[in-house]
């Protein structure tokens, strides 16, 4: 499964490529740490683990390379889980706010689940992420990128993140 959040996130990656050659490219990463707002159940079947459920998440971005556009962005994010013990998608949107300045992102990747130090598992994700088209205004009017994402659930429930991309104006 992760393969296949890996691939999609090369062909975001390529894709965003191909389209920089007349605008000047930025290479970006960055860290966060997501804390979930709100978490609902849509669908649980305990004999099986499988369950799909819906959470909104904020967080701030801080940019660790790129030119500061990013850092210490706003972001609020929706996410629809659909997960069997662990494993399984992931995909929403995020809306980022800074300095008057709003850009929309849009997101999807697989989870998986392995065994932990404590009785509870630990489940990692990644995949890949884009600018959605059109969303930029103020500061990020015009941008276009995207890239790719992981991230780990922690014990309290926070999903600390790493990302990396590009971007161009």
């Amino acid at each position: 499964m992760l393969r296949i959040a890996c691939t999609l996130a090369l062909a975001i990656a390529t894709t965003a490529t191909a389209n920089t050659m007349a605008r000047d490219v930025v290479n970006i990463a960055g860290k966060e740490i997501s804390r979930q707002e709100k978490f609902d159940v849509i669908f649980e079947d305990k004999s099986t683990g499988h369950m799909i459920s819906f959470s909104q998440i904020r967080a701030k971005m801080r940019e660790t390379k790129g030119d500061g556009l990013l850092d210490s962005l706003d972001k609020t994010c929706s996410a629809t889980w659909d997960l069997t013990n662990g494993n399984g998608t992931a995909e929403g949107y995020c809306a980022g706010e800074k300095d008057g300045g709003k850009i929309g992102f849009k997101w999807n990747g697989m989870c998986n689940s392995a065994a932990g130090t404590s009785t509870k598992p630990v489940v990692r994700c990644g995949g890949g992420w884009i600018f959605v088209q059109g969303t930029g205004t103020g500061r990020f009017a015009g941008v276009s990128g995207g890239g790719v994402w992981s991230g780990i659930f922690v014990p309290n429930g926070d999903f600390e993140e790493e990302w990396s991309g590009i971007y161009r104006k």
